[in-house]
């Protein structure tokens, strides 16, 4: 005999007999059949799914608390950019603010200096010599321009270095 017919008849044998109290213990009884049967059959599909197939309604509400859950991060996300911008445009707003107050600041400066510029030309005017060889040149000049003011100041911002002065 073939060691597969025994292997066959051993499991036939042990199969066959239905009074036996050696009856291995995985094999189902006759109330766990009935119990199978009696249940409803669960399509493979279903089992992975963990719903039945047919029902339409009972899935709706969960595919719509997945739309909420979406609509609740779409929303948080809708926060979060309005945080980010508003955040930016407070940092815009307050970087305008600052170059505002650092142009104000520099034409400050400038009318500082224009200020101070004019008052050099004022004392340099006084003490200009019209008869000296500066005083002729300047008057010359100074025909360009509208005022003898307006043409020290032009001319002092040439040559302020060179202009004792204007120190």
């Amino acid at each position: 005999m073939d060691p597969i017919d025994k292997l066959l008849a051993e499991v036939q044998a042990e199969y066959q007999e239905p009074k036996t109290s050696n009856r291995p213990q995985n094999l189902p009884n006759l109330q766990n059949l009935q119990n199978l049967l009696e249940k409803p059959i669960e399509k493979p599909i279903e089992k992975a799914i963990g719903k039945p197939i047919g029902k339409p309604t009972q899935s709706l509400p969960k595919a719509t608390t997945s739309f909420t859950s979406d609509r609740g991060l779409d929303n948080l996300l809708g926060q979060v950019k309005s945080e980010f911008d508003q955040t930016d445009r407070f940092e815009a707003e307050k970087r305008a603010e600052e170059l505002k107050q650092e142009a104000l600041k520099q034409e400050q400066i400038r009318q500082a200096k224009q200020a101070q510029l004019m008052r050099q030309a004022q004392e340099w005017l006084k003490s200009l010599d019209p008869l000296s060889d500066e005083g002729f040149w300047f008057e010359q000049f100074a025909e360009k321009y509208p005022t003898r003011l307006d043409a020290a100041i032009a001319y002092l911002e040439v040559i302020p270095a060179s202009n004792p002065d204007s120190q």
